[in-house]
């Protein structure tokens, strides 16, 4: 399972046109009916801000994501995301219009599935800086989540070596 991030489909939308790679796009809807790809809501809220065909593929795909805001257990974990983050980092980017990293990182959490050998958390997809601190892979290694950019992610949906 994949928790996504709003750089992430930016990204997947640039390089990968669905007009050029149809196949691309057909197994990420795939993947978003069997549950195995979401986004926090917060990652629609950031995409409408934009005015662009992802925005209405988004709207029609609405399936994938996430409304974690009420969920007390959800709450709770958001509030120890927060504790991981630079105080002056945080403030700036919560005054922000939209911000949807904290949650992807806590809706990645609150998704905690058991397969047949342990416990294991969703993958987090984003294109952030994998070390800068207060970005999402460096804040998600803290709880133990392993993140991987777009070109990594496009072997799952792809299903190449690395992939299901």
């Amino acid at each position: 399972m994949f928790v996504i991030d709003t750089s992430a489909l930016i990204d997947i939308r640039r390089w990968y046109p669905p007009d050029v790679f149809p196949q691309v796009w057909n197994n990420i809807e795939l993947m978003i009916r069997r549950s195995e790809l979401e986004a926090p809501i917060e990652v629609l809220r950031e995409v409408e801000d934009g005015d662009d065909e992802l925005k209405v593929w988004c709207r029609n795909h609405k399936e994938m994501f996430v409304d974690i805001e009420e969920d007390l257990d959800a709450i709770n974990i958001f509030m120890e995301v927060q504790k991981r983050y630079d105080k002056k980092e945080w403030e700036k980017n919560i005054q922000k219009k939209q911000w949807a990293d904290p949650w992807v990182i806590t809706l990645a959490i609150c998704r905690v599935y058991i397969n047949e050998e342990d416990k294991n958390h969703p993958i987090i997809v984003t294109s952030e800086n994998q070390v800068k601190p207060n970005k999402i892979p460096t804040i998600a290694r803290e709880f133990e989540l392993k993140s991987i950019k777009v070109p990594e992610f496009m072997k799952y949906v792809l299903g190449g070596s690395n992939g299901r």
